[in-house]
């Protein structure tokens, strides 16, 4: 029983270290800064993060996932998700289509892949995926059952939601896909995020409201700011009452005298 015990330990400690491996850093361009952090209530989780640079089109391809549950067999989700996010942006990115036609494609495809992994364990994903050309600014992106995404504008540092919502991935084997679209400014700031932040919490506090959690984002300037206010939020998410995975992904369309490189918070486990 004891050499079991071990042997299962074990398994978990190396599944533990292939999903670290998932959300290893990027390179983006200086006219964006990307940041983001996933905390799994277990050894592995069941939220999941990735982005994507594009350089012959300069499109950043980005997407967010949490699917149901946690643990191993969700974790084994997560890596499909990622295995078809990653495959499937690099299909794309060779064909002439539009920032509509590409997002529509890869949470299309992306349903397939939750539906036929998750099918006989009954689970299924909200995901959030969406395209910046950083060009022309532009974003299209679309919803399918997550979390809003929040919009901080330079000119009043306050969120303001991204509207739109498709059916949750992995109910049904094709689903129609409806996207939005939204011209971004410099100074911009996209925040998106697994419900676990409001979620989980220490059973001597309320829980987080969404109202809270967003003006509790008020004021933030730049990248390092939200940063900030996610680090003053983890402390009513604290990880020994953690009972599902957070996540968060962070990204700034940065005005030119401010561009910088990306960067990546450490992944933690709680």
């Amino acid at each position: 029983e004891k050499e079991n015990l071990i042997r299962i330990q074990k398994d978990l400690n190396d599944a533990q270290a292939v999903q670290a491996a998932f959300f290893k850093k990027r390179i983006v361009p200086p006219s964006i800064a990307i940041e983001a952090g996933v905390n799994s209530a277990e050894k592995t989780g069941g939220d999941w993060y990735g982005y994507h640079h594009d350089e012959d089109q300069n499109l950043i391809y980005f997407g967010i996932a949490d699917v149901t549950g946690h643990g191993v067999p969700s974790a084994l989700v997560t890596g499909a998700i990622h295995g078809a996010f990653y495959t499937i942006a690099s299909d794309v990115q060779s064909r002439e289509l539009s920032l509509v036609e590409r997002t529509e494609k890869i949470a299309s495809l992306a349903n397939g892949i939750v539906f036929d992994t998750g099918i006989k364990s009954n689970l299924m994903a909200t995901v959030l995926v969406g395209i910046i050309d950083l060009n022309s600014r532009s974003l299209c992106f679309a919803n399918m059952g997550h979390c809003p995404g929040l919009l901080i504008p330079p000119e009043s540092h306050k969120p303001v939601l991204l509207h739109n919502q498709n059916t949750l991935l992995g109910l049904h084997k094709s689903i129609k896909i409806k996207t939005s679209e939204k011209l971004l400014n410099p100074g911009d700031i996209l925040i998106f995020y697994t419900d676990g932040w409001l979620e989980n919490h220490n059973p001597n506090q309320k829980p987080l409201s969404f109202k809270y959690f967003s003006r509790k984002l008020i004021g933030c300037r730049n990248i390092e700011d939200v940063r900030s206010c996610f680090e003053q939020l983890r402390q009513n998410v604290d990880s020994q009452f953690a009972e599902d995975d957070y996540t968060n992904l962070i990204i700034q369309i940065l005005p030119q005298n401010e561009e910088q490189g990306s960067k990546l918070l450490n992944i933690k486990t709680a």
